[in-house]
């Protein structure tokens, strides 16, 4: 278990770099606050797709999902030549509905009275759970 912490922490250490090694090529420059209002989007998008926020649930292809939702309405609201204070007031209301929902959504669940699920009539399973075919001679 210790082993695999480790290799998890270096890969996350490894990808880290290589990001911020494309974002300085990219821009052409290197500055202490270049990642700064990234911090938003990322969290919405992985809250967004499905992961706890106290951890312990989610998937990857849900935080795919999430951060390609958020990195299109950026760019729908860019497009539409909306200002950075209205995708970050849109985003953040997201994030909020977001964690709201994942709170409440099981305790919802949970007050809703539950289908019961009818077996059909015709089932020969027995009941001590003896599966054998016992063949009379």
């Amino acid at each position: 278990m210790a082993r695999t912490k480790l290799i998890l922490f270096t890969l996350s250490g490894a990808v880290a770099a290589l990001a911020g090694v494309y974002v300085a090529l990219k821009s052409n420059s290197v500055a202490t606050d270049t990642g700064s209002g990234f911090e938003l989007k990322v969290i919405a998008g992985v809250l967004l797709g499905g992961v706890s926020i106290f951890g312990g649930r989610g998937a990857l292809h849900g935080v795919i999902a999430g951060v390609l939702l958020i990195a299109v309405l950026n760019s729908a609201l860019q497009l539409d030549g909306q200002g950075s204070e209205v995708i970050q007031i849109i985003i953040g209301l997201l994030l909020v509905g977001s964690v709201i929902a994942s709170n409440f959504l099981p305790r919802i669940r949970a007050l809703l009275p539950r289908r019961a699920v009818a077996l059909p009539a015709t089932s020969k399973t027995p009941v001590n759970g003896d599966h054998t075919r016992k063949v009379a001679q």
